[in-house]
């Protein structure tokens, strides 16, 4: 089966299911970002976006480049929220959409027309979190639903170790609501996921630190899989 996975930035995907990729859960694999022109480092200095997204961009090929299963990523260079909106980062969780975020979707959905052309499932987050670019992304997804791509949901971290299980089954009920169809969870087992989940930070060094790594394994733990480690994916 082959995939297209939907990463709201460069970091998010391998954040949120390295376990599943350095496992080789997904037997082919195509990682789009699609808000990759940023100016925004966790450990560093930014401020430059044409330096910061040089660097973010060579994390990601590193590490997709260790996964045998993953395609080169693909990087669609529309702007992240802080500079497109001019706010800060710490401001982009929990602000709605406005008219241009809108507009957006509609250029990024025809962005996305030549790249699923071979896609079986389409991977996408959840949105939990409610970060501006996780949203657009989600709902492209759902759009991109409704135009008949079958879509899996991941769940968003570092966000989603900061919900409630609660709210992630609110959401999980939402999609199901409007779009008319049931999701299921499938937990991936991932033994060796603190050793996974650690090369990521590693490698994504510029968006990575300590709280951000115990965040990835503590929400490892909750999702109950077998080893005590594992990532979930909601499914149809």
């Amino acid at each position: 089966m082959r995939y297209a996975a939907l990463s709201p930035h460069i970091d998010d995907l391998a954040f949120s299911l390295g376990g599943a990729l350095k496992l080789g859960h997904f037997e082919a694999i195509r990682p789009i970002s699609v808000f990759t022109i940023s100016d925004y480092v966790l450990c560093g200095a930014g401020g430059d976006p044409v330096l910061v997204s040089g660097i973010r961009k060579k994390e990601d090929a590193n590490y997709f480049g260790a996964i045998r299963s993953a395609e080169r990523p693909i990087w669609l260079d529309f702007l992240d929220a802080p500079i497109r909106r001019s706010i800060s980062a710490e401001s982009t969780c929990g602000t709605e959409l406005n008219a241009e975020d809108v507009r957006l979707l509609d250029d990024i959905v025809e962005r996305m027309r030549g790249l699923l052309y071979d896609a079986d499932v389409l991977l996408a987050p959840l949105g939990i979190g409610e970060h501006v670019d996780h949203t657009v992304v989600h709902l492209l997804a759902l759009r991109l639903q409704e135009l008949g791509h079958v879509v899996y949901f991941y769940e968003d971290l570092p966000y989603a170790a900061e919900c409630s299980e609660e709210d992630i089954r609110h959401r999980i009920a939402r999609i199901a609501s409007q779009s008319n169809v049931a999701l299921r969870s499938l937990v991936v087992n991932c033994p060796d996921l603190p050793a996974s989940k650690q090369r990521v930070c590693d490698i994504y060094s510029s968006q990575s630190n300590q709280d951000l790594f115990s965040k990835l394994i503590v929400h490892s733990r909750r999702v109950n899989a077998k080893s005590g480690f594992g990532e979930r994916i909601w499914v149809c």
